[in-house]
């Protein structure tokens, strides 16, 4: 009775109650949990079950070597988590909890007790969780830091992605924010703010600790919520290091993790300011099957292809010629020089043109005829330059006739009205705009040009590299007639 009335320590909502007739060298803790007694359980849910967590065991033998030591900070290491505890709304679940001091020798005993946490449904008993357990700080405690990543993850839409795969959570276990991932290594930081409303109770309440095991997830996809389809069930840990230093603070967490031999391992260690909070090594999960309440059908609906950047590639690798037209293009190449010699003496004419813009057009052409690689092309280049005006303007009449019919009928005809109305055009007696739309001939030339080449791939490769991408076809008009200082571009009249 003496014990009864003089109980060191009150009921814990998870460890319970420390059992009167066990000993110091076995001491036994019972609880019978109801949700009542510790409500924000219910936000633990997977698929439709309420599901104790599994940073629930690492709490309750913190608790109970806590009670025994009367140290806030603790190590577990090699924690097995082989069942899953189901709690009912209304139901109540008893939990025994057993600490036995590690022996050394029969001598010497170890600063580590081994724990077991098991509980008892309808009279059946259930070992869920074992492992060991010591005070304070049982691995090394090097340095650590942690430094946000470049890709952004949307919490809302993280925990949104976690439902999908039956992750279910209430708000009291959707607490992480701030969460970068990296995108090459398996690497994710991320914020918390620890949940303990008796700082006594705990050195980082449960559900700090699940968000903690929760950032394996992030990290095993890179942030990236299309690779979020597998849900992952923590199986062992091979050490947890609880301070306490992150009772009621914001942790600041970084988590790595990797897929080795089908496992899911993780390592974490969190900070508060410059303290160390904890230290998590050797985390595994093991792959829940048929996670989501969705069944393989063997069909996939959607496909990840790789596509090169726009930025590393050689863009002559992805716009290639339709066909080959060799001939037709020394045809027009031949034709351009000889409008462009033509153009050149024509301007000479002329001393004053009627747009500012149309110097720019005319030291264009007389770089294109200074151009010796251009000429270079083009087998009697010499010759045409060298022939008599009226010779060269007969053999322009000529080309336009033999064009007649073929498929760049269209671009000899824009050429030649170019060659023909240039005095007009420079002048402003013409509009360049008004000859080139008679006939369809622009359409036809805009037609003739896109079927030199196929630029599919060019385009593919351009809207993945910039998805949000919008092109504007602009053409270059020799003749604006308005001022060349337009307000919008979206007043233009042409």
């Amino acid at each position: 009775m003496a014990d009864y009335r003089n109980r060191k320590h009150r009921k814990h909502e998870l460890l319970g109650l420390r059992v009167l007739e066990s000993s110091d060298i076995e001491p036994v803790w019972r609880n019978l949990l109801k949700l009542s007694d510790a409500p924000w359980l219910a936000d633990h849910c997977v698929e439709k079950d309420i599901v104790f967590p599994a940073a629930g065991y690492v709490a309750i033998a913190g608790a109970a070597i806590g009670q025994l030591t009367s140290s806030t900070a603790y190590t577990v290491q090699e924690v097995n988590i082989a069942t899953a505890m189901l709690i009912t709304e209304r139901g109540t679940r008893e939990i025994i909890t057993s600490l036995r001091r590690r022996d050394w020798t029969t001598t010497n005993v170890s600063r580590w007790w081994d724990f077991t946490i098991a509980s008892e449904n309808n009279g059946i008993w259930t070992k869920h969780c074992w492992g060991l357990v010591t005070d304070g700080c049982g691995l090394a405690e090097p340095s650590y830091e942690v430094k946000p990543y470049t890709r952004k993850v949307d919490s809302k839409r993280w925990y949104d992605t976690m439902a999908q795969v039956g992750l279910n959570y209430g708000p009291i276990f959707r607490g992480l924010y701030e969460i970068t991932a990296s995108p090459v290594d398996q690497a994710a930081n991320a914020k918390v703010m620890d949940q303990s409303a008796d700082p006594t109770a705990y050195a980082l309440h449960p559900s700090t600790m699940d968000m903690i095991l929760q950032s394996q997830a992030i990290a095993l996809t890179r942030g990236q919520y299309r690779e979020f389809n597998t849900l992952w069930l923590p199986t062992f840990i091979e050490q947890f290091y609880v301070s306490a230093k992150g009772t009621l603070k914001t942790l600041d967490i970084c988590t790595s993790s990797a897929v080795v031999q089908s496992s899911a391992v993780a390592s974490s260690h969190g900070m508060v300011g410059a303290e160390l909070a904890y230290v998590l090594k050797g985390l595994k999960g093991a792959k829940m099957a048929n996670s989501g309440g969705q069944t393989e059908t063997g069909q996939g609906y959607l496909s990840l292809e790789w596509h090169p950047s726009i930025d590393f590639v050689r863009h002559d690798t992805l716009i290639r010629p339709a066909d080959d037209v060799t001939a037709d293009l020394v045809f027009l190449e031949r034709l351009s020089l000889m409008c462009a010699t033509e153009i050149q003496l024509e301007a000479k004419n002329i001393t004053s043109f009627a747009q500012p813009h149309f110097v720019h057009f005319m030291n264009g052409i007389d770089n294109q005829l200074r151009d010796e690689h251009w000429q270079s092309l083009i087998p009697d280049a010499a010759e045409l330059i060298g022939m008599n005006r009226g010779e060269r303007q007969k053999e322009i009449t000529a080309c336009r006739e033999r064009s007649k019919g073929t498929r760049f009928e269209n671009t000899v005809e824009m050429l030649w009205r170019v060659y023909s109305n240039i005095g007009d055009i420079l002048e402003g007696r013409q509009l360049f705009l008004d000859i080139a739309l008679m006939d369809g001939v622009l359409s036809g030339f805009y037609n003739e040009s896109n079927s030199l080449s196929d630029i599919n791939d060019w385009f593919a490769v351009l809207g993945m590299s910039r998805p949000y991408l919008r092109v504007l076809e602009a053409s270059l008009l020799f003749d604006c007639s308005l001022p060349r200082k337009c307000a919008d571009i979206r007043t233009c009249p042409i």
